[in-house]
């Protein structure tokens, strides 16, 4: 988001940049293998592939913040009193 300035492109804008840019995209993560080796974050020997699909629900009413979080805590705080 940063790097567009906060414009959210749809999922064509995004097919089309990586059909587009097929082989600088490919350079640019052979060099972030590369720099990885390099720096010993990895080793370069093990391909990890992760196929998982996950349901999400994450829409504004399911996301909580400091504040939320604290009133869900005293309420349950205050049941477990009350048991």
């Amino acid at each position: 988001m940063w790097l567009v300035s906060g414009i959210q492109p749809d999922y064509r804008t995004i097919a089309r940049f990586r059909k587009e840019n097929k082989e600088a995209i490919k350079q640019s993560l052979k060099l972030n293998v590369k720099l990885c080796i390099k720096l010993d974050l990895i080793e370069g020997n093990t391909l990890f592939i992760d196929g998982s699909k996950f349901r999400a629900n994450a829409s504004i009413n399911n996301t909580w913040d400091e504040e939320k979080g604290r009133k869900y805590l005293e309420i349950r705080e205050d049941q477990l009193n009350g048991y």
